[in-house]
């Protein structure tokens, strides 16, 4: 009888980083025990448990020795195959005639209007997003959002939330009428931040933001530093969201931030433009409040108004309640198994 072998695409793997590529290892972890082998091919490595006996992890150089390498273990006669990727190089499982379940974590089409830089790199990344999505099996997407754009790609599009294992912290202590962004400081991100904090000062001088990140862009760093009502907290493991009046997100672009989840987990509310798949979970006066696009006027009104209002939101955490790894992990496994059904038969 052929061995169960579940293939492993994904650009990085390890502990050490965040997103898609750290909810990839925490399927991977639950996946592991219905495969007789599960080969990982990738092209960083980090920090990961290698003490699980059937989990292999294999770096490559290249996309071009990615390829090879996949080719190489389809040609394995003693193994069935089913693959799964988590970014654009997924289209190489098919190549290596490999089936696969593809994961849509991407921000494509709508990074494409970011900047100059974002629009050109979209003429490399969304070709291969978009033959990733054709070839898959089935494509399953952590926001409705973005499930109706991998539709126009591939019919079998699904949604299955990420989970969470976030644990809110206990507030060490209480920063009044302050309010918490969270992510490394780039451009794309924190130069609205900028704007924001600039229309907030104007109205009252009283209401700041703390910033916990890793500042990527140094020049976007030292312009909220220079401003009287932000404080860059550094890069931290835990982030007291509880120790404040709400969380900020003033992204243009967004599938389902993990953050945002984070914070309605520590019951604050979120403040955030009304785009991606941010408002299926920020839901007004039950999880926070969402704005148009860049009416930074208007969210910094809400964001003065709120702070001073002694009547805090009571937040609705019931929107979190399909966000569970165990529950996405078995959604997953049904179409693993179904694949490999189709197969072998």
């Amino acid at each position: 009888m052929k061995k169960k072998t579940l293939v492993v695409l994904t650009k990085k793997w390890g502990r050490n980083y965040t997103g898609a590529t750290l909810a990839t290892q925490y399927f991977v972890d639950r996946w592991a025990s219905r495969f007789d082998r599960v080969v990982v091919f990738t092209l960083e490595i980090g920090n990961y448990d290698n003490t699980k006996r059937n989990i292999s992890v294999l770096k490559c150089k290249s996309e071009q020795e990615l390829l090879l390498a996949l080719k190489e273990e389809e040609n394995r006669c003693d193994s069935s195959f089913v693959g799964y990727s988590d970014d654009h190089l997924g289209y190489l499982l098919k190549k290596a005639n490999i089936p696969y379940i593809h994961t849509y974590h991407g921000n494509w089409p709508d990074a494409r209007w970011v900047n100059a830089e974002f629009f050109i790199k979209s003429f490399y990344f969304m070709p291969l997003y978009k033959r990733t999505i054709r070839n898959a099996e089935a494509v399953a997407n952590v926001s409705i959002y973005m499930e109706n754009f991998t539709k126009r790609y591939n019919s079998k599009s699904i949604l299955i939330r990420n989970g969470m294992d976030f644990k809110p912290c206990e507030a060490d202590r209480c920063y009044p009428k302050t309010y918490v962004m969270v992510g490394n400081i780039d451009t794309r991100k924190y130069k609205n931040a900028i704007r924001l904090a600039k229309y907030i000062y104007n109205i009252d001088q009283q209401v700041r933001i703390n910033i916990y990140g890793k500042a990527i862009d140094k020049s976007v760093a030292k312009r909220l530093e220079k401003m009287p009502n932000v404080r860059l907290m550094g890069q931290h493991s835990i982030i007291p969201y509880g120790s404040y009046c709400g969380l900020i997100n003033v992204s243009e672009i967004e599938n389902l931030s993990i953050s945002v989840c984070e914070a309605i987990k520590s019951d604050i509310p979120v403040f955030c433009f009304n785009i991606g798949g941010l408002p299926e979970v920020v839901k007004k006066d039950e999880t926070g409040y969402t704005f148009p696009k860049r009416d930074y006027k208007r969210m910094a009104q809400k964001l003065v108004d709120y702070a001073c209002d002694e009547n805090k939101m009571r937040v609705d955490k019931s929107v979190l309640d399909p966000f569970d790894w165990n529950v996405a992990a078995k959604k997953y496994m049904t179409l693993l198994e179904e694949i490999m059904k189709d197969t072998t038969k």
